[in-house]
C-alpha cells in the first residue's frame, strides 16, 4: 500500500513540476537565494529535475546526497522560514490540492513543528551506507536497472498507463531497506506498526529483528562534522526545488 501511494505521488510531483505559478516558483528561488538553505540543503544539485522532465533523477540524486550528507544539518529556524515561503508562495497549488483557500499563516504553523519532528529520521535515511554505497543511490540505481531511466516523465506515464513494474524481493528485502525500516520502527513507530507482518511474509522473520546488517553506517554530518543523525527539519521538503525534493522524499518511503 505504502508503494502504491508512493507511485503515484511520483506522478503527481512530475505532473505538477511543468505546473507551477509563478508565485510558486518564486518561493522556491528565494529558497535557492538563501545562503542558510543552501549550506544545509545544496538545491542547485537537484537543478537538471527542474529544467528536464526526461532527466533520470539517480544522476542528481547521487550528487545531492553527497553534498546534503556531508553537510551540517538544517537549523529549525532556517526551515521555518522555508516553509514559511514555500506555503506563502504556493498557496494556489495548496488551495488545488485542499479544494479550498487555506491560510497560510496557520498552515505554516501546522506543518513546521512537524517538518521539525521528522527531519532526523529522514536526513537518517538518506544519509544511510552499506559499504560505502549510499543507500538511496543503490537502491534507485538497482530499480532503474529493471525499468528503464528513472525520469520523472517514465515514472508519470508508467503510473498512467498501469505499467508500473513489480519491485523483485532483493531489493525490497535488501539490508538498506532493513537499515531503514530500523529506524522508522524506533523513531516513527506509527508509519511502520501495520507493516511487520507483510515484511516478515516477504522478507523473512529476521528482517524485523532490529539487527543492523554488517556493512551499515549512516554519514549524516552532525553540526561538527562528524557522523552522527543531526537536527533540524525536513531535509527533502525543505529543498529549493521543492517538486524534485519531494520526488527524493517519495523514492526514500518506496524503499519500504
Amino acid at each position: 500500500m505504502f508503494r502504491t501511494v508512493t507511485i503515484f505521488a511520483l506522478a503527481g510531483l512530475a505532473s505538477a513540476q511543468l505546473q507551477l505559478s509563478q508565485s510558486c516558483m518564486n518561493a522556491f528561488t528565494g529558497i535557492i537565494g538563501n545562503s542558510d538553505a543552501n549550506a544545509c540543503l545544496n538545491p542547485t544539485a537537484l537543478l537538471p529535475l527542474a529544467t528536464s522532465n526526461d532527466t533520470s533523477i539517480v544522476g542528481p540524486i547521487t550528487n545531492w546526497t553527497q553534498s546534503v550528507c556531508s553537510a551540517s544539518p538544517c537549523s529549525n529556524q532556517t526551515l521555518s522560514t522555508i516553509v514559511s515561503s514555500i506555503v506563502n508562495g504556493c498557496q494556489a497549488e495548496i488551495a488545488g490540492i485542499s479544494g479550498s483557500s487555506v491560510d497560510p499563516t496557520t498552515l505554516a504553523s501546522q506543518i513546521t513543528p512537524l517538518v521539525q519532528q521528522y527531519y532526523p529520521t529522514v536526513r537518517q535515511i538518506v544519509c544511510l551506507s552499506d559499504n560505502n554505497n549510499n543507500c538511496l543511490v543503490s537502491t534507485l540505481t538497482n530499480l532503474q536497472a529493471i525499468t528503464g531511466p528513472l525520469s520523472l516523465s517514465n515514472i508519470a506515464s508508467a503510473v498512467m498507463l498501469g505499467n508500473v513494474p513489480s519491485i523483485p524481493n532483493n531489493i525490497t528485502c535488501s539490508d538498506c531497506t532493513k537499515a531503514a525500516y530500523n529506524i522508522l520502527r524506533t523513531n516513527v513507530p506509527s508509519i511502520v506498526s501495520d507493516a511487520s507482518g507483510d515484511l516478515q511474509q516477504t522478507c523473512g522473520a529476521n528482517f524485523t529483528d532490529g539487527v543492523t546488517p554488517a556493512g551499515i553506517t549512516d554519514n549524516a554530518a552532525d553540526t561538527t562534522g562528524s557522523s552522527g543523525q543531526g537536527n533540524g527539519a525536513m531535509t527533502l521538503v525543505s529543498s529549493g526545488l521543492g517538486v524534485s525534493a519531494l520526488t527524493v522524499l517519495s523514492a526514500v518511503f518506496a524503499l519500504l
